[in-house]
């Protein structure tokens, strides 16, 4: 049996089996705050889940134009957000591996995922780099993590 409820980590039920993600594989390098982060479907659920950082995530395909452009900017919010070490910025190709938990519409797709939440606020914006950066400045600063709980307060009127 699948355990459907599976959201990473070990269980103690021998009879459950791990979902299984078309995954491209993990990049060797740790996680250095500052750089962006390449994310993979086989360790997805535990970078972004249980880093202990809010995550900005940026899902691509090789194929779209759109992501090639913002390829191409993506360094500078990088740049832009350096000195904020409680932030992971990331990206995963949503189109050769399995995306955990997240429906892609269209590329590029952007989600913010406070840390401890599962609950991610989808940026829907301008993709130039003072856009994006003030967008998710707003949005941790709107998403304070209410004490007692791991789900954030989401300002549903800060989407965009």
């Amino acid at each position: 049996a699948v355990d459907p409820s599976y959201h990473g980590g070990e269980h103690d039920d021998p009879g459950l089996v791990r979902p299984m993600w078309r995954s491209l594989p993990p990049p060797k390098e740790a996680y250095e705050p500052g750089k962006i982060r390449t994310l993979v479907a086989e360790t997805f659920e535990k970078e972004v889940f249980d880093s202990g950082l809010d995550s900005f995530v940026y899902f691509s395909s090789p194929v779209c134009p759109h992501c090639r452009a913002f390829d191409k900017i993506y360094p500078e919010i990088a740049a832009a957000m350096t000195q904020d070490n409680g932030l992971m910025l990331a990206t995963m190709d949503g189109k050769r591996q399995d995306t955990p938990g997240v429906s892609i519409s269209s590329y590029p797709y952007f989600l913010l995922y406070r840390s401890g939440a599962r609950r991610p606020v989808r940026y829907r914006g301008f993709r130039q780099p003072e856009d994006v950066v003030e967008w998710i400045r707003a949005q941790r600063a709107a998403m304070p993590v209410k004490h007692g709980s791991s789900e954030p307060h989401v300002d549903a009127s800060l989407e965009l």
